[in-house]
């Protein structure tokens, strides 16, 4: 009767040591005691390459992000062809956390879809939010609309690089083609007798 008394208080001491232990190291990584990261309970589902996708889709939103600026203010009467709208409106609807990219003002079109309009010389709607909206959409399927990869996600390799190959004959495309009065579709890159701006 003794031993098992004791036995009981041992497994208790130990149990209650490892749950301190663990308590211990939970508030080292949230006060960022380790690597200065942030420590979250869903971070032990995810691998390593969990963690680079995490952080290139995040990467790749934020440039999408400054591209959508950019763009606006290259081309302000593409944003005036909705009454009301303003930049900061626009990327907010654009870039919701998750999810697809869809607009009544394109039919609903989305990813490559969306991209073929911005590039029709008969297109009359806003060519900024159709390539936008395209270019988000299709990186967004690529990564099969997820913001965040755990252990038993895949990458789909195929739609990764389809989608990096289209947004190189997209920026060819954007370069080349004109409307009919022989004038770009979208200004994109620098005038003549301007300082070049090679961040588009």
């Amino acid at each position: 009767m003794l031993v098992s008394r004791s036995m009981k208080i041992t497994k208790f001491i130990v149990f209650g040591a490892l749950a301190l232990i663990t308590v211990s190291l939970m508030g080292a990584c949230s006060s960022g005691g380790f690597r200065g990261s942030e420590f979250k309970v869903k971070n032990l589902a995810k691998g390593d390459i969990d963690f680079v996708a995490d952080a290139h889709y995040r990467e790749t939103q934020n440039l999408l992000k400054d591209l959508t600026k950019k763009l606006y203010r290259r081309n302000p009467s593409e944003l005036s062809k909705t009454p009301g709208m303003t930049i900061e409106l626009r990327s907010e609807q654009l870039f919701v956390p998750t999810g697809r990219v869809r607009f009544a003002e394109l039919d609903f079109a989305e990813g490559t879809e969306a991209l073929r309009l911005a590039l029709d010389s008969n297109f009359r709607g806003d060519r900024v939010l159709a390539l936008m909206a395209g270019l988000n959409g299709m990186i967004r399927n690529a990564y099969e609309y997820r913001a965040e990869s755990y252990m038993f996600d895949q990458l789909n390799e195929q739609k990764l690089y389809q989608s990096a190959r289209n947004v190189e004959i997209l920026v060819w495309q954007l370069g080349h083609l004109q409307d009919q009065a022989s004038k770009p579709l979208l200004l994109t890159n620098s005038l003549t007798g301007e300082v070049d701006n090679l961040s588009f």
